[in-house]
Order: structure tokens, then sequence, then C-alpha cells
């Protein structure tokens, strides 16, 4: 495996601005685009709780009062569209208490943004974050010919040397098929489904 590197992001600067005038910030965008590693970065000193976890969900769903008021400042929560009726009691604590701060995340787009604006409209400052940019990964795609970047794409895990397009992709695919993709539509046969995006490709 190769070494790992943080890369900067261009949409950093405006999230940050967002951040002063925004209560909650919501970054959405395809899994592993780095919304993660974005948010690390730019608020290292926030908690973070991840949704995924059936531990912290169920601590979110039996009492949700407690589990948004473990800290006084800021609190990152990935794949809170696995819980939205946080979104509610966010939205109460964000017009009680606007010196506090969240910082929320999801990779299923339609959910989360179709919950986030609902419930937290005129209170969120919303962003979407796709893989890297040719801008981004300059100094990188520089020693690449266009075969090797059209092959190689440019998804954070690949730019920053931590895997490999080859062994990279299917892995994603068979997870973004297997739980994305049903999270959204019911499809019923994956396997079709599959040949589909491979058409598309």
């Amino acid at each position: 495996m190769g070494k790992s590197k943080y890369i900067e992001r261009s949409i950093s600067t405006v999230v940050l601005e967002a951040a002063q005038y925004f209560p909650v910030v919501c970054i959405t965008g395809p899994r592993q685009s780095g919304k993660s590693t974005l948010i690390k970065h730019l608020f290292p000193n926030f908690i973070k709780y991840t949704l995924e976890d059936l531990d912290v969900r169920n601590y979110a769903k039996s009492d949700p009062v407690a589990f948004l008021n473990q800290t006084e400042e800021g609190m990152i929560l990935d794949e809170v569209h696995k819980v939205p009726e946080l979104l509610s009691y966010i939205q109460g604590i964000a017009d009680d208490h606007p010196n506090r701060q969240f910082i929320l995340s999801g990779s299923s787009n339609f959910a989360l943004i179709r919950s986030v604006s609902q419930s937290l409209a005129g209170r969120v400052g919303m962003f979407d974050l796709l893989p890297m940019s040719m801008e981004e990964t300059q100094k990188d795609t520089e020693r690449k010919s266009l075969d090797e970047l059209m092959f190689d794409g440019l998804y954070p895990s690949i730019c920053a040397e931590k895997n490999i397009a080859r062994l990279y992709y299917p892995s994603y695919v068979k997870t973004y098929l297997e739980r994305d993709v049903r999270e959204v539509v019911n499809v019923k046969d994956l396997i079709q489904f599959n040949t589909f995006l491979r058409l598309c490709h």
C-alpha cells in the first residue's frame, strides 16, 4: 500500500465560511468521495458520531435529546439520514443555541437532502463533495498519461495512493449495488443492474 497523504480540497474555504454563518453544515456526495476526511481536517476538535454504527444509532433513536446534548460545542454526525428524526431536534437546538454547531454528512444524497431540506431550511449550508478534480490533483496528474487518468479515475483513495484502481473499483461497485442503490430504489435483479452499469461505462 502506498503512503497516505491529505490532498487539500477546493471546497474547504467555502465550507469554513459557511460554518461561521450557519449552525448546521451538511456535506453530501458519493460514497468514498472524501467527506469524512474533509470534515475531520476542517473540524478536528469536533466529536464524531457515525450513525452507521448500530449502538450509536440505537442511542440516537432511543434518547435523541441526550444524544445531541453530549457536547456543548461541535458535533459531527455521519450518515445522519439513518436517523432522520434527529433533524427536528437539531432544528430546535439551532434555534435556541445558535452557537452550537452540527456538521452533517451522508452518502445517500436523495434521502439526506430531502430530510435536511424539510427540517433545516434556512439553518443549513449545503455542499456536495465530488471525487478529486484535476486542479486538486495537478501535481499527481501531470505525471500520468490521459489513458492512465481515465483508467485510474480521481477518487481520493486512488489519488492519495491508498489503493489501486483494479482492486478499488470492483469493491466500490459491489458496495454501491448492495447498499446504496437498494436504499434508494428497489432493485430486484442486481446482476442485471450491474450489466446496465457496465453498458453505461
